[in-house]
Protein backbone atom coordinates (compact mmCIF):
# COMPACT_ATOMS: atom_id res chain seq x y z
CA UNK A 1 0.00 0.00 0.00
CA UNK A 2 2.68 2.14 0.95
CA UNK A 3 4.09 1.80 -2.17
CA UNK A 4 1.24 2.48 -3.98
CA UNK A 5 0.77 5.33 -2.35
CA UNK A 6 4.17 6.80 -3.19
CA UNK A 7 3.56 5.62 -6.86
CA UNK A 8 0.27 7.17 -7.43
CA UNK A 9 2.08 10.49 -5.74
CA UNK A 10 5.27 9.98 -8.73
CA UNK A 11 2.36 9.60 -11.20
CA UNK A 12 4.37 7.19 -12.52
CA UNK A 13 2.62 3.46 -14.15
CA UNK A 14 4.41 0.89 -12.36
CA UNK A 15 5.69 0.37 -9.02
CA UNK A 16 9.23 -0.58 -9.70
CA UNK A 17 9.58 2.88 -11.51
CA UNK A 18 8.46 4.69 -7.80
CA UNK A 19 11.43 2.25 -6.17
CA UNK A 20 13.84 4.03 -8.58
CA UNK A 21 12.03 8.20 -8.04
CA UNK A 22 11.70 6.58 -4.30
CA UNK A 23 16.03 7.10 -3.98
CA UNK A 24 16.56 10.69 -5.93
CA UNK A 25 16.82 13.73 -3.25
CA UNK A 26 13.31 15.50 -5.27
CA UNK A 27 11.52 12.47 -4.34
CA UNK A 28 12.86 12.35 -0.68
CA UNK A 29 12.24 16.02 -0.06
CA UNK A 30 8.53 16.03 -1.35
CA UNK A 31 7.30 13.14 0.62
CA UNK A 32 9.32 15.14 3.85
CA UNK A 33 7.29 18.05 2.68
CA UNK A 34 4.17 16.20 3.19
CA UNK A 35 4.83 14.59 6.27
CA UNK A 36 5.52 18.53 7.30
CA UNK A 37 2.48 19.99 5.99
CA UNK A 38 0.28 16.71 7.98
CA UNK A 39 2.30 17.79 11.20
CA UNK A 40 1.32 21.47 10.86
CA UNK A 41 -1.83 20.71 9.75
CA UNK A 42 -2.42 18.80 13.46
CA UNK A 43 -0.86 21.47 14.98
CA UNK A 44 -2.77 24.15 13.65
CA UNK A 45 -5.23 24.15 16.14
CA UNK A 46 -2.81 24.66 18.88
CA UNK A 47 -1.52 27.19 17.49
CA UNK A 48 -4.18 29.09 16.63
CA UNK A 49 -5.14 29.17 20.59
CA UNK A 50 -1.48 29.96 21.40
CA UNK A 51 -2.12 32.81 19.15
CA UNK A 52 -5.53 33.69 20.55
CA UNK A 53 -4.02 34.22 24.17
CA UNK A 54 -1.04 36.40 22.90
CA UNK A 55 -3.35 38.92 21.21
CA UNK A 56 -5.44 39.02 24.02
CA UNK A 57 -2.51 39.64 26.47
CA UNK A 58 -1.22 42.16 24.23
CA UNK A 59 -4.50 44.05 24.42
CA UNK A 60 -4.30 43.55 28.05
CA UNK A 61 -0.57 44.99 28.77
CA UNK A 62 -1.03 48.14 28.28
CA UNK A 63 -4.00 48.18 30.99
CA UNK A 64 -2.06 45.93 33.48
CA UNK A 65 1.85 46.44 32.96
CA UNK A 66 2.95 49.98 34.89
CA UNK A 67 5.42 51.02 32.45
CA UNK A 68 2.65 51.31 30.04
CA UNK A 69 0.53 53.83 32.07
CA UNK A 70 -0.20 57.11 30.85
CA UNK A 71 1.19 58.36 34.10
CA UNK A 72 4.59 56.57 34.07
CA UNK A 73 5.39 58.26 30.62
CA UNK A 74 4.19 61.42 31.71
CA UNK A 75 6.55 60.79 34.21
CA UNK A 76 9.70 59.64 32.29
CA UNK A 77 8.92 62.45 29.92
CA UNK A 78 8.83 64.94 32.45
CA UNK A 79 11.98 63.61 34.63
CA UNK A 80 14.46 63.56 31.03
CA UNK A 81 13.67 67.45 30.45
CA UNK A 82 17.33 68.76 29.98
CA UNK A 83 15.91 72.40 31.10
CA UNK A 84 13.24 74.14 32.46
CA UNK A 85 12.92 75.86 29.64
CA UNK A 86 12.23 73.02 27.72
CA UNK A 87 7.73 73.01 27.65
CA UNK A 88 5.89 70.11 26.76
CA UNK A 89 2.53 71.27 25.49
CA UNK A 90 0.66 68.92 23.96
CA UNK A 91 0.69 64.69 25.34
CA UNK A 92 -1.53 62.40 23.12
CA UNK A 93 -2.01 58.92 23.91
CA UNK A 94 -3.89 56.71 21.57
CA UNK A 95 -5.37 53.22 21.87
CA UNK A 96 -2.97 50.75 19.79
CA UNK A 97 0.18 51.57 22.00
CA UNK A 98 1.22 55.22 20.75
CA UNK A 99 1.91 58.44 22.36
CA UNK A 100 2.91 61.71 21.07
CA UNK A 101 4.65 64.57 22.95
CA UNK A 102 4.61 67.79 21.63
CA UNK A 103 6.53 70.76 22.68
CA UNK A 104 8.83 73.64 22.46
CA UNK A 105 12.29 74.64 23.26
CA UNK A 106 14.66 77.52 23.62
CA UNK A 107 16.65 75.91 20.78
CA UNK A 108 16.56 73.43 18.55
CA UNK A 109 19.56 71.72 20.14
CA UNK A 110 17.90 71.35 23.41
CA UNK A 111 14.93 69.52 21.64
CA UNK A 112 17.36 67.32 20.09
CA UNK A 113 18.54 66.48 23.56
CA UNK A 114 15.35 65.67 24.44
CA UNK A 115 13.98 63.63 21.95
CA UNK A 116 17.70 61.60 22.25
CA UNK A 117 17.21 61.63 26.12
CA UNK A 118 14.05 59.89 25.97
CA UNK A 119 14.81 57.20 23.48
CA UNK A 120 18.33 56.12 26.00
CA UNK A 121 15.76 56.23 29.05
CA UNK A 122 15.82 52.72 30.36
CA UNK A 123 12.35 52.89 31.87
CA UNK A 124 11.09 53.54 27.89
CA UNK A 125 12.70 50.58 26.47
CA UNK A 126 9.80 48.73 25.54
CA UNK A 127 8.80 51.77 23.39
CA UNK A 128 10.06 52.82 19.49
CA UNK A 129 10.58 56.21 20.06
CA UNK A 130 11.43 58.44 16.61
CA UNK A 131 11.29 62.21 16.45
CA UNK A 132 11.34 64.42 13.73
CA UNK A 133 13.85 67.42 12.79
CA UNK A 134 12.62 69.94 15.57
CA UNK A 135 10.99 73.06 13.37
CA UNK A 136 12.20 76.57 13.68
CA UNK A 137 10.14 79.30 14.97
CA UNK A 138 10.94 83.40 15.69
CA UNK A 139 14.78 83.35 17.15
CA UNK A 140 15.86 80.40 17.71
CA UNK A 141 12.74 78.78 19.31
CA UNK A 142 12.42 75.20 18.09
CA UNK A 143 8.64 73.59 17.71
CA UNK A 144 9.39 69.44 18.17
CA UNK A 145 7.66 66.30 18.25
CA UNK A 146 8.39 63.34 19.78
CA UNK A 147 6.24 59.89 18.92
CA UNK A 148 6.13 56.08 20.86
CA UNK A 149 5.14 53.44 19.19
CA UNK A 150 4.96 49.82 20.79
Amino acid sequence: MYLRLRAAFLDVDRPGDAIDRLDSPEALAAGEAQIVAADFAAARPQLDAIQSRERRWNELRLAIDPRFFTVEILYQAHRNLPSEAVLITSFLQQAGGKWTIQGEAPSANLAIEYAEKLKAEKELEAWKITSTPPAILKGEQAKFSIEGRL
